[in-house]
């Protein structure tokens, strides 16, 4: 199922890369004064760890199933926490959860006019979370027992990991949305003429901003 969802996340890499890179007026590739290069970073950082995720899931079946002669087999293998594929795979996820919910951060940023006290609470959230997957991984790295990802030692961290996350991106979300409606509603009060075109325009905007987050 991950290589399928990889597939997937591919096509549409492929399309944002273009998006990025590509200059559909001048048929030609952009220049790097017109790059954003901070959402290319983002981009290929992503893409990276993508990547290392799965090669580090491959390598953890062939281990399994394959290379694993000892006792209880591939259930065996999979419930080694302390494997150094479960740990990198727990890095990956957390750094690709990290850079997304950043990334989410700096465009509220962008939409407010650059006012960082508009994020303060979304960055606070967020430092929290980079807190406990720092705490996740280094509990993964030092378990020395055999069991499932919900072990009473990490169970903790991973469920504050997964609400920071979840609290990030609805609070963050939540003001962008607001943000690109009030425009719209200014807009609509001040050109009763343009506000039909602008306002559905900015209606797709939000559509897209929501789906995405």
């Amino acid at each position: 199922m991950e290589c399928i969802l990889y597939g997937i996340y591919l096509v549409t890499l492929v399309q944002c890369l273009r998006a990025l890179l590509w200059s559909d007026s001048n048929h030609a590739f952009k220049s790097r004064n017109t790059v954003n290069w901070p959402m290319l970073v983002v981009t290929l950082l992503l893409c990276t760890f993508a990547t290392l995720d799965v090669a580090f899931g491959l390598r953890h079946n062939l281990v399994a199933f394959v290379y694993y002669t000892g006792q209880g087999g591939a259930t065996a293998e999979f419930e080694n926490i302390s494997y150094w594929v479960n740990v990198m795979k727990a890095v990956c996820y957390g750094f690709q959860t990290l850079i997304g919910d950043a990334m989410l951060i700096y465009r509220c940023y962008l939409v407010y006019g650059r006012n960082w006290k508009i994020i303060i609470p979304s960055f606070m959230i967020w430092l929290a979370s980079f807190s406990c997957g720092v705490v996740v991984i280094i509990t993964f790295s030092t378990l020395d027992t055999s069991a499932l990802l919900n072990v009473s030692q990490a169970e903790p961290y991973v469920d504050s990991l997964l609400g920071t996350t979840l609290g990030v991106n609805f609070i963050t979300t939540s003001l962008i949305v607001y943000r690109i409606w009030s425009v719209d509603r200014q807009t609509a009060s001040m050109a009763a003429s343009t506000s039909s075109h602008r306002g559905s325009h900015l209606k797709h905007v939000i559509r897209i901003v929501v789906e995405s987050a």
